[in-house]
């Protein structure tokens, strides 16, 4: 789980072996990931519910108690069909949290660890020098693991949200700096469809603009001499 933070909570590795390969603790502490069987490799109903019940939960009330804050909470997550029926498990009012959906076959423009953190995650990754004598397991979570923890920088990671809108804005309250996130429309700036010189080609073609590029438009104080 990636916030605009940082990395929230150790990962989750599904492998289809039934017995565990301790090699990988060679080179990591044991609980700086939690390794799970499915037959199939990949993660399912209840490697899912796993997760969030002994990694995500405690790690979100940890940054509660941490900033005492306990107001809402967003988590946006893609539709994949086990990640909707273990967080059914959950109780949202209690928890106080708002599962967003990302829309099925949504453009890679509107997912913000596609804008930012996998490609440097796929670019370290790519670099790793394996160790011939681990086994192959131990190899690609090696891999994984250390891409993971070089690209969840947190200039990254707050650079991904920022760069579909989401940023951190910065308050005085009593006089104590405190950072809260808000949506600005004007930081898209990874969206192609939002971005100016898209909304301008448009206006010279005389194509139709949606709201939100009308709004852009309208705030950006574009110099008039461009637009003849």
């Amino acid at each position: 789980c990636i916030s605009p933070l940082r990395l929230i909570g150790k990962p989750q590795f599904a492998v289809p072996r039934t017995q565990g390969d301790i090699s990988i603790f060679k080179y990591l502490q044991f609980d700086a990931l939690q390794i799970i069987h499915t037959k199939s490799g990949y993660a399912t109903t209840r490697s899912l519910e796993i997760y969030f019940n002994t990694i995500f939960l405690p790690a979100l009330h940890e940054l509660r108690n941490r900033y005492e804050y306990y107001g809402k909470v967003v988590l946006i997550i893609d539709g994949y069909g086990p990640h909707h029926i273990a967080l059914d498990q959950i109780d949202f009012s209690r928890e106080n949290l708002i599962i967003h959906y990302l829309p099925p076959h949504a453009s890679d423009q509107m997912q913000p660890l596609d804008l930012e953190v996998f490609g440097i995650l796929k670019r370290y990754a790519n670099n790793f020098k394996n160790n011939r004598e681990d086994s192959y397991m131990t190899q690609q979570i090696r891999k994984v693991v250390d891409a993971l923890y070089k690209a969840c920088t947190p200039k990254n990671c707050k650079s991904a949200f920022t760069s579909i809108g989401i940023e951190g804005m910065l308050y005085n309250i009593d006089g104590e700096i405190i950072e809260m996130a808000s949506f600005n429309l004007e930081k898209c700036s990874k969206i192609r469809f939002y971005q100016i010189s898209y909304i301008y080609e448009l206006i010279q073609n005389i194509k139709p603009l949606s709201q939100n590029q009308f709004t852009i438009f309208d705030n950006y104080n574009y110099p008039i001499n461009d637009l003849r």
